[in-house]
């Protein structure tokens, strides 16, 4: 009976913010929705093969504030625009992006696997999605790593490309790692930055961001917003951090209910697969 007692107990706690965001009173006015930014996940990924050119179009045909997507560093020090630090999943190549230049990946289809009517889609370079974009859409951008250790030099890298493009005001660059973050807020710090993490448990001092670490959360020094897993926000979370200045995100909702839920907390901006359930 003791085993079963603790049992129960450890789920519930494990299963708070969950029960905790469902509770939450789906209570909005025109002036909140009106107020939030849909922030299309790697494009309209949930109409077209994500991080391609295809899922940007969608977005932006559905007239989303930003476009959400992922950045690796090649073989050749290219920034594409990919989610996984392999290309097994969603290209029909194999390997770590690393161990492939850019010409290479560009022989390769990043949208077949999705549908055949993607195949003609291709891993995109950075630099071409913040050309193509910056007048039309926010780009926030997730710096990743390469499946051991964050990479060496991106943060220059892309300070460089976002500069070459003129896109200062066009971008946001996020991260759950916070090296990244402190870098480019040390060495660029007319560059937005937004700082990615699970959440603080309600009740354990327990957070998680890249990894689960015992203690209390406290964001990167200057950061501009932070990006918090769904079944973490709460009305006092996103007032918590509004009273600091910082902006709050929240990822990913595909539901019209949890995004309801959300839009009553009064956070900033939501991230969807599917801009679609916010036209309704």
């Amino acid at each position: 009976r003791m085993f079963i007692l603790i049992s129960l107990t450890m789920a519930g706690i494990v299963l708070l913010p969950f029960f905790r965001f469902k509770l939450i009173t789906q209570e909005v006015t025109e002036e909140t929705v009106n107020n939030i930014e849909i922030i299309a996940h790697r494009g309209a990924s949930e109409f077209a093969p994500e991080n391609t050119f295809a899922s940007f179009e969608k977005a932006i045909s559905m007239n989303v504030d930003f476009l959400e997507l992922d950045v690796h560093l090649t073989r050749d020090d290219s920034i594409v625009v990919i989610h996984d630090e392999t290309i097994n999943r969603t290209t029909t190549g194999k390997g770590n992006i690393q161990e492939h230049s850019y010409v290479a990946l560009t022989t390769l289809s990043a949208g077949s696997w999705f549908n055949s009517e993607f195949s003609e889609e291709k891993v995109p370079l950075l630099s071409e999605v913040i050309r193509r974009y910056k007048n039309k859409a926010t780009i926030l951008i997730e710096l990743k790593n390469n499946g051991n250790s964050i990479y060496t030099g991106l943060v220059d890298k892309l300070a460089q490309i976002i500069k070459e493009h003129d896109a200062t005001a066009s971008v946001i660059v996020q991260s759950f790692y916070p090296e990244y973050l402190v870098e480019l807020i040390q060495k660029y710090p007319e560059i937005k930055c937004c700082q990615l993490i699970v959440g603080q448990h309600p009740v354990l001092p327990l957070f998680s961001d890249n990894s689960l670490h015992i203690g209390n959360f406290s964001p990167v020094k200057g950061i501009f917003a932070i990006n918090i897993y769904y079944l973490f926000l709460t009305s006092s979370v996103v007032k918590h951090y509004h009273q600091q200045n910082i902006k709050v995100y929240t990822y990913t909702i595909n539901s019209r209910a949890d995004a309801l839920r959300a839009v009553s907390t009064k956070v900033d901006g939501i991230i969807t697969n599917n801009p679609a359930v916010f036209a309704q």
